[in-house]
């Protein structure tokens, strides 16, 4: 009888150890499957409990399966309080803490650069990879006319709120929160370093002011010449010329392809055209770096009407106050491009 009890006792024992053991791994072991490095969790809007698991899963986030299910019932995670974002996942991570985290609803913000493009359409696709909403809403918002009165901006001038630069944004964060984000960054771009006081001393507004840069992004990737070259344009403008730019034309066809703009494309009917129309084109035809804005907001004051690209690959120009020398400088280069079989 003393062994039959002494046996039992053992095999209590033992059991209890498997069980505590078996609780104590479902409950304490780490959750990743690679303990080297930390790994990134998306959970999108919308979600469910079961989602969440069946992510984890697939992404080999969730060693622990039961112990997971089991502490997210007592710990109340579930359909209700799933909170979507990105949460970042650390080495030695256990079930306790990964409840606690998606339970808290503390995520990790992700970084959004916001870079060169032609229209909002081609620089929010680039994000599509870094936030959780699709091309397609963030303009439909954007477009709207309730939002474009809300920022107090034109169709036209939409592009404006995009300011070059990387943001923190929160990675499910709505399309209206992120656009309006970039109106906020756009708003506090402008009231630093007195640039709505120098555009206003151009006759600009911070809108036109963008405009006139994104035409010299296009004009020239040589920093130095695009304080000139927005000289040259402002003269034009306050002398009643018409710009004649040739990045408007490339713009007004969609042409972005074309390395040379022939005779023939400078009638092509756009109010982007401005060897057509008169002052600035209703819009930018770009993204504007900073470095463009800033060129425009400080000028080079000079008597420069004309600029043309100096002939081979510098990137640079040659500047003139007259027609004449224009017309030599404009000789050279096209000579040389017919040379180069540019077409």
């Amino acid at each position: 009888m003393k062994r039959t009890v002494r046996n039992l006792l053992i095999v209590g024992i033992l059991a209890g150890g498997l069980v505590a053991y078996y609780y104590y791994d479902q409950l304490f072991s780490p959750v990743l499957f690679d303990p080297l490095q930390n790994t990134d969790l998306k959970i999108r809007t919308g979600s469910t409990f079961e989602d969440v698991v069946f992510q984890l899963q697939q992404n080999k986030q969730l060693k622990r399966v039961n112990g997971f299910k089991w502490l997210s019932r007592k710990m109340g995670y579930s359909d209700k309080s799933v909170k979507p974002g990105r949460y970042v996942l650390t080495p030695g991570m256990n079930n306790i803490s990964l409840v606690r985290l998606l339970r808290s609803g503390n995520q990790t913000p992700v970084k959004v650069v916001i870079y060169e493009g032609r229209t909002p359409d081609e620089i929010l696709r680039k994000t599509e990879d870094d936030i959780e909403t699709d091309t397609r809403s963030m303009l439909d918002t954007l477009y709207s006319e309730h939002f474009l009165q809300t920022i107090g901006l034109t169709r036209d001038h939409a592009m404006c709120i995009f300011i070059p630069n990387t943001y923190e944004v929160y990675w499910n964060i709505s399309p209206r929160n992120f656009l309006l984000r970039m109106k906020q960054e756009s708003d506090r771009f402008w009231s630093r370093n007195n640039r709505k006081s120098l555009a206003s001393k151009k006759g600009l507004s911070p809108e036109e002011a963008y405009t006139l840069a994104s035409i010299v992004e296009k004009e020239t990737n040589h920093g130095p010449e695009k304080p000139t070259i927005a000289g040259v344009y402002l003269n034009r403008l306050k002398n009643g010329i018409r710009l004649q730019a040739d990045p408007t034309v490339v713009f007004a066809k969609k042409a972005f392809t074309q390395q040379r703009v022939l005779h023939a494309d400078l009638s092509f009917e756009s109010p982007y055209n401005t060897y057509l129309h008169d002052g600035l084109p209703p819009g930018p035809i770009s993204i504007a770096s900073i470095e463009s804005i800033d060129a425009v907001l400080n000028a080079e004051n000079h008597d420069y009407l004309f600029f043309c690209a100096k002939p081979g690959y510098t990137g640079q120009h040659a500047f003139a106050a007259t027609h004449a020398q224009h017309s030599r400088n404009a000789r050279l280069f096209h000579e040389w491009m017919n040379q180069q079989d540019i077409r």
